[in-house]
């Protein structure tokens, strides 16, 4: 069994976040002790591939995954760019590596988010009793700032409110002094 959030994972909206799509022809990018290099292959029909090298145990690897830019309604010129796997036809915004290669999420058997992992009671259990203890430990945290800004113009900042209302949430728990 896999859990997705403990996977390295490198999705286009964070590609494009870090500027990898300005520019193009070399673009470099560091995740998770991986080199991600963008090269664009023709630049008439905008086929692109994304390569991803990585080091593990004193060995780089290598892998390709191709890019494909889809044309969107939403204004003239705007475009989408999907990941895609020309044999099986699919595209995918995001990728996973699941120890030996990076693959779209529908490759990766026994795979979950940890919240997935969790039964009914350990929700339940967490709602009880995690959260607000950690509420606790964060408004205590405020609390201690000392230059906290409290009121404003005579009036109570907007922190200062949201302060207030996690306090009371802490007095029904019995969690305050």
């Amino acid at each position: 069994m896999i859990i997705i959030d403990n996977t390295p994972q490198i999705s286009l909206k964070q590609l494009r976040k870090d500027g990898l799509f300005e520019g193009w022809y070399a673009q470099r990018y560091e995740s998770h002790g991986m080199r991600i290099d963008v090269e664009l292959v023709d630049e008439d029909t905008d086929d692109c591939r994304v390569l991803i090298e990585w080091t593990r145990w004193h060995e780089t690897y290598k892998q390709y995954i191709p890019l494909i830019r889809v044309e969107t309604n939403l204004s003239m010129g705007y475009y989408r760019w999907f990941f895609t796997d020309y044999e099986r036809e699919i595209k995918f915004i995001k990728v996973y590596f699941n120890g030996t290669r990076f693959v779209p999420r529908v490759d990766l058997k026994y795979a979950y988010y940890s919240c997935q992992l969790k039964s009914h009671s350990d929700r339940a259990f967490d709602d009880t009793f995690r959260n607000p203890l950690l509420l606790a430990t964060k408004v205590e945290q405020m609390l201690k700032k000392p230059f906290r800004k409290r009121h404003y113009n005579g009036k109570p900042t907007r922190t200062q409110l949201l302060l207030e209302k996690d306090v009371a949430k802490l007095r029904v728990y019995g969690l305050t002094d």
